[in-house]
């Protein structure tokens, strides 16, 4: 609003599903206020879509008086890059990971919304030998929006892995080299139920690990099926997935 005011140019961007785009925005205040809203958002001048579920609902509320561009977040190709073999053996040893286990690995804060539940209740079914290690905040900090419901959160779904999962889960927390983390893993799980564009998928495939995760709406544009990823609808899907890639090393590869 003060930069419309002071007509200055403005580029919206939306980051989170059910938090910050059109829809919810439009939707979070009274009937009144949200007149009021949509008004003051006719008036900026580019709307940055990094999905394409934002573009569209953007593009039905406003129609096309208002340009949008569609396209991802970038993932800096200097800093996430493959590992050599001689790497990610070196890696795991930094890290105390076995050498020889399948190791799977998810990146993210353990909420909620990241699905965390099911992918222990999925991998507690897996039959096969495994480590499943997560790297973020297992606690909240004052950065966290919703500190409380988050920190709540993450002390429920600790002591919950570790119930489901025993010795099979391994906590790494923040980790500031995260690259080397990248490199350690045979697969890399994402669960989250709604999201924007995942960075974390990005870096993921930056650093060329197979990727398993849940379809999420408004990616199809950058995710494909078989081609830069597995999709998953269900769990029994996300463990055939697990199985094809540790007993098909080519098909990881590819």
């Amino acid at each position: 609003a003060g930069n419309w005011l002071l007509n200055r140019k403005t580029i919206f961007v939306s980051t989170l599903l059910k938090d910050d785009d059109i829809d919810t925005m439009l939707m979070s205040w009274p009937r009144p206020f949200n007149n009021a809203r949509k008004y003051i958002f006719s008036k900026i001048n580019l709307y940055y879509a990094i999905n394409n579920h934002f573009k569209e609902s953007w593009i039905r509320i406003f129609d096309e008086k208002i340009p949008v561009k569609l396209c991802t977040q970038g993932v800096d190709m200097n800093k996430y890059f493959p590992a050599t073999p001689k790497e990610k053996k070196l890696y795991r040893i930094k890290y105390s990971l076995p050498q020889n286990s399948l190791l799977i690995l998810s990146v993210g804060f353990l909420i909620e919304r990241k699905g965390y539940r099911q992918l222990f209740d999925t991998l507690a079914e897996l039959e096969i030998p495994f480590l499943y290690v997560i790297a973020g905040s297992i606690s909240a900090n004052i950065y966290h929006r919703s500190s409380k419901k988050e920190l709540n959160e993450m002390e429920t779904l600790f002591d919950y892995g570790k119930e489901k999962l025993d010795n099979k889960l391994l906590f790494l927390g923040n980790q500031k080299h995260i690259r080397e983390i990248y490199s350690c893993a045979d697969i890399f799980l994402h669960g989250a139920e709604f999201e924007g564009t995942p960075n974390v998928v990005l870096e993921a495939m930056a650093c060329k690990i197979p990727i398993i995760m849940k379809h999420l709406l408004g990616l199809d544009f950058l995710i494909e099926d078989r081609k830069n990823v597995l999709l998953y609808h269900s769990r029994r899907e996300m463990k055939n997935h697990i199985r094809e890639l540790a007993s098909n090393p080519k098909q990881a590869n590819k």
